[in-house]
């Protein structure tokens, strides 16, 4: 039972402090929570060790480390007795080749794109998966055309930072909610000749209004938005940014590629449930009624772009119907 590794381990929340270490979710456990096995005691605590060394050079209560070769997201309690208390989550966002992720093969043309600028929406609830398509999305372009990307994140939830491929390479900053979050790193990266930004989510005005900016700029710029559809990921974009909304719509028609959604749908199994990820997309760039979706969003008619998407959605099952 001493070789049990944490990366082996399939579960929901590990709670570590220097009295106690609980799991949530353990798989194969008898209740919910339970002690930690004796067999894991020995990498808890070098993860506990890696935590406090975290803690004290960055002196915030939420950030990402990598242990292990996993990542884990830490957000830091400090109980009664003044003990810390670290709930340690580990990332499900993942890098994955871009041809491995199901989605409209047009969104997948769009994204091939060596002269691709402006903006790429990611959008869906919390778990559908975000993060991990627009950081394939980052990787893909890095190995097929070089160049240099920047991704800002807070706090980082997959390994980005080094080369990729060939000519690529990836700087990996985080940002700091307590220092003004995204807005000023993404003003740094701007300045940076960075062909490829990534924003790892779009959740506030300055945010929004920096993004909205640069993608009118000539910068590709990747990020994610929490929203349950298309429209409402546009609607609100133009709603954070708090700029007349006469200004956001004609910008956000500028500036915006590509908006991909996703979902994830349960499936039952034998023996349990499962799931998928369901992707829709909106492509402003190549489609034949690219130029209508812009004309609709400059004029805030953004209900008005379930019939666009509809009729490019049918289009790519018509191509796929005549080629089988």
């Amino acid at each position: 039972m001493s070789d049990l590794k944490l990366k082996d381990q399939v579960f929901e929340d590990l709670y570590i402090s220097q009295s106690f270490s609980e799991i949530k979710g353990l798989r194969g456990a008898e209740s919910l929570r339970v002690a930690a096995p004796d067999g894991l005691r020995s990498d808890i605590n070098a993860l506990y060790i890696r935590c406090l060394e975290q803690l004290q050079k960055k002196n915030k209560d939420e950030f990402s480390l990598s242990y292990d070769d996993v990542f884990y997201r830490i957000t830091v309690y400090k109980d009664l007795m003044e003990e810390n208390v670290f709930v340690c989550r580990r990332s499900t966002a993942e890098i994955r080749e871009l041809t491995s992720i199901v989605m409209p093969n047009y969104i997948k043309e769009a994204l091939a794109a060596r002269d691709l600028k402006g903006l790429i929406l990611v959008a869906g609830e919390m778990g559908s998966g975000k993060t991990t398509t627009a950081v394939s999305v980052i990787i893909d372009r890095l190995i097929n055309f070089g160049g240099l990307a920047i991704a800002v994140e807070d706090p980082p939830e997959t390994k980005l930072n080094g080369s990729h491929g060939v000519n690529g390479r990836c700087i990996q900053i985080e940002a700091d909610r307590n220092k003004g979050g995204y807005a000023e790193p993404l003003i740094k990266a701007l300045r940076s000749g960075a062909e490829l930004i990534l924003i790892g989510e779009i959740r506030d005005a300055e945010t929004a209004v920096e993004v909205i900016k640069a993608s009118i700029n000539g910068h590709l710029i990747i990020s994610t938005i929490h929203s349950g559809s298309i429209t409402q990921a546009i609607s609100r974009l133009a709603q954070l940014s708090k700029m007349p909304s006469e200004d956001a719509y004609a910008n956000i028609a500028e500036g915006l590629s590509l908006v991909i959604y996703q979902r994830r749908i349960p499936i039952p199994v034998s023996g349990g449930m499962s799931s998928k990820i369901n992707i829709l997309g909106l492509d402003l760039t190549n489609s034949d009624n690219a130029n209508e979706a812009k004309v609709k969003i400059r004029e805030g008619k953004i209900t008005q772009l379930d019939g666009v998407i509809s009729q490019q959605m049918k289009k790519e099952a018509w191509s796929k119907n005549r080629l089988e």
